[in-house]
C-alpha cells in the first residue's frame, strides 16, 4: 500500500490486510531510490526474508526498510 497522505510511504502488510496485519514493513519515500523496482508492486504475493530491527508501533511489530539489500527472495 502506498500512502497518499504520508508522502508516498510504502507499507507492506503481512498476514491480513491493514488494520489487522500481524507485521508491517515500512519504506519511506526517501528510500525508494535505493530500489531497482517499485516495492508496492514487486513485493505483492512474494515470499520474502527481511533483515533489520523490529520495533513496536502502536502495539504492532514493524520494520523500517531503507535499502533493497534488506529484502531477499526465495
Amino acid at each position: 500500500y502506498v500512502s497518499k497522505t504520508n508522502e508516498g510511504t510504502t507499507f507492506v502488510n503481512f498476514g491480513k490486510p491493514y488494520p489487522k496485519s500481524t507485521f508491517t514493513i515500512v519504506i519511506f519515500e526517501a528510500a525508494l531510490p535505493n530500489f531497482k523496482y517499485t516495492p508496492s508492486v514487486y513485493l505483492k504475493e512474494k515470499k520474502v526474508c527481511i533483515t533489520g530491527n523490529v520495533k513496536l508501533y502502536k502495539g504492532k511489530p514493524e520494520m523500517i526498510v531503507n535499502k533493497e539489500e534488506q529484502i531477499k527472495f526465495e
